[in-house]
């Protein structure tokens, strides 16, 4: 009967101790108020969710939910103590419930419209449009344009510089600059691409503007020299201005034969 006792005993405490193991390690919360995550969903999956969304906005955990205590992050299988996650008091969260059956809505139409299995088609993410920014950006060039449009011309250069400082190496805006041969010119990158925007609209000084301060930041562009120097020659009809753009562009790329022969164009301009 001792022998029984004990166990017994040794059953119960090692229940116990497993069930405080699994608690400790987050396995089966008793998770409360979910409308749009499935009721039974389990915390390691419901914490991958959320840190993507932690990752598309760029936001922590008290952007969405109510703190109520003192804030510590989890472990693994643990969530973060401090908040009363059930609350529904935060427009955002709701708002984030309505963001995930769009996005959810999306996801299953996109193998129809673009003609592939759903196994062969990337998935909608809130990375895809907030670029790790709550509010999703709207594109530089959109941005620059607006700012021309109300203030002038540098002051959205102003705003340009100052936009960089703050956001270049993240997501949220395109900094690049298009080497040649990769479209340097079309449209597609940068400022590179908004100032052929701009060419293509008949604004040619502002597309001039845009590419010299392309140069602030790219010196060594070769492709910025040459659209430089394809404005100045056929555009602003400047073949002397022209070809010392386009030799400073090929002192940068020598061994470009796209360059040289853009050379020979402008050198047999009248």
């Amino acid at each position: 009967m001792v022998q029984r006792s004990a166990r017994l005993l040794l059953i119960a405490s090692t229940a116990a101790a497993l069930a405080t193991a699994s608690q400790a390690l987050g396995a089966e919360p008793a998770f409360t108020n979910l409308h749009v995550l499935s009721k039974d969903i389990e915390v390691v999956q419901l914490l991958a969710q959320m840190q993507m969304f932690e990752a598309g906005l760029g936001k922590d955990c008290d952007y969405c939910h109510v703190v109520v205590g003192t804030v510590a992050p989890g472990g693994p299988g643990r969530l973060p103590t401090g908040f009363d996650f059930a609350l529904d008091d935060k427009p955002t969260k709701r708002i984030a419930r309505q963001m995930m059956v769009m996005s959810r809505t999306i996801n299953a139409m996109t193998p129809a419209a673009v003609g592939k299995t759903a196994e062969n088609t990337e998935p909608v993410q809130c990375f895809n449009c907030h670029r790790g920014m709550a509010t999703p950006p709207v594109p530089l060039r959109d941005i620059l344009d607006r700012t021309t449009a109300q203030k002038g011309l540098s002051v959205a250069i102003a705003q340009y510089r100052e936009l960089r400082s703050k956001y270049y190496g993240s997501a949220a805006y395109d900094f690049s600059d298009t080497p040649i041969g990769e479209g340097a010119g079309s449209g597609t990158g940068g400022l590179q691409g908004y100032a052929a925007q701009l060419f293509f609209q008949g604004r040619i000084d502002d597309a001039l503007a845009w590419l010299n301060v392309n140069l602030e930041f790219y010196p060594k562009s070769a492709a910025t020299w040459a659209t430089i120097a394809f404005v100045q020659g056929l555009v602003k009809h400047n073949k002397t201005e022209a070809i010392r753009s386009l030799q400073k562009a090929i002192a940068i790329e020598p061994q470009s034969t796209q360059l040289k022969a853009q050379l020979g164009v402008l050198e047999a301009l009248p």
